[in-house]
């Protein structure tokens, strides 16, 4: 979840044409390929945003809910062990 609020923190706040800094875009695409389409490579590495940042945000908040589905669903698996 820590890894979702820093990729949230690189998104929230992205206009059409913003640039992001090449450990930001590598930080984005390594936790999901899906996002790196939402932006173009310069030649300096950095990423620039080419897709609608709306858009983007909403798939991050999509990710974000599965992963707490997964969350909870894992922590309920082992509770049913446990018991």
């Amino acid at each position: 979840m820590e890894k979702l609020k820093e990729i949230k923190g690189i998104v929230s706040d992205l206009n059409v044409g913003d640039i992001i800094s090449k450990e930001d875009l590598e930080r984005l695409v390594k936790y999901n390929e899906e996002l790196a389409k939402y932006f173009r490579t310069l030649g300096t590495g950095e990423g620039q945003l080419i897709g609608d940042p709306l858009d983007l945000l909403q798939k991050v908040e999509e990710l974000e809910k599965t992963e707490l589905k997964d969350a909870i669903s894992e922590t309920q698996k082992a509770l049913q062990i446990a018991e």
